[in-house]
């Protein structure tokens, strides 16, 4: 049995370096996909949990957050709705937000004021929500048919949040959601974090030659605004 684990691991592992250089063959992405499934059903058979269901009418979840007091949460829907949830004992669905031309793709909470949410979608589009209300804000467009992979407020500031999109990272006033500054990089960013402590930035691209994800780039201290114009170098 130690063996075969060994041997099954393997292949998996193949089959991932193959993915990440385009290699896709159909019948063995089948294959790891049923893998992964199997796995996911025993680990969730070793959880202590419930399971809540998403209210009727919604579709697919494909991004959630949680408000920095742990009291309500938000989950973007391929239906491109946002919905709202009390967070207590048991999770309750409180309202659903439309507004979004195409699946809200990330979501974050003000970081001091939960009624605020902000999403991004897949058609570039920014959002600003009052969630008691589920009133919108505020909207605006970073980019046009290019998606928002991620929203992140800075440590310590809560008037400014940044966005990846496209080639670039955008620079947006919380309240405005105007676009401060633009740093453009080599490839399509995926993903960005802010480091928790220090004046950096932790940003996921695409990999053209690879087709994977460089997933540890640290950007230097951000610009002072208002800031012309950066550019993200190849490591």
């Amino acid at each position: 049995p130690e063996q075969s684990l060994c041997k099954n691991m393997k292949n998996i592992y193949l089959e991932v370096m193959r993915r990440e250089h385009l290699q896709v063959n159909q019948w063995r992405s089948r294959v790891l996909h049923k893998f992964f499934e199997e796995k996911q059903l025993e680990i969730l058979k070793e959880c202590k949990g419930e399971v809540h269901p998403i209210t009727e009418g919604r579709r697919s979840i494909v991004a959630i957050c949680f408000s920095h007091d742990g009291q309500l949460m938000a989950s973007g829907h391929v239906d491109h709705t946002v919905s709202v949830y009390s967070v207590d004992a048991r999770i309750r669905h409180t309202r659903a937000m439309v507004g979004h031309t195409r699946t809200p793709w990330t979501l974050t909470f003000d970081p001091t004021d939960s009624s605020v949410l902000y999403s991004g979608c897949l058609a570039g589009q920014i959002y600003k929500w009052n969630v008691k209300t589920g009133e919108c804000l505020n909207h605006g467009e970073a980019s046009v048919n290019q998606p928002i992979n991620s929203i992140v407020f800075l440590p310590g500031d809560s008037t400014h949040f940044l966005i990846s999109v496209g080639n670039s990272l955008c620079l947006l006033s919380a309240d405005s959601l105007a676009v401060k500054w633009r740093a453009s990089a080599f490839s399509k960013t995926r993903l960005v974090l802010a480091h928790p402590t220090e004046e950096k930035l932790l940003v996921a691209l695409l990999n053209v030659r690879g087709g994977g994800l460089l997933s540890n780039w640290l950007i230097p201290p951000l610009p002072p605004l208002p800031s012309p114009p950066i550019s993200i170098s190849s490591p």
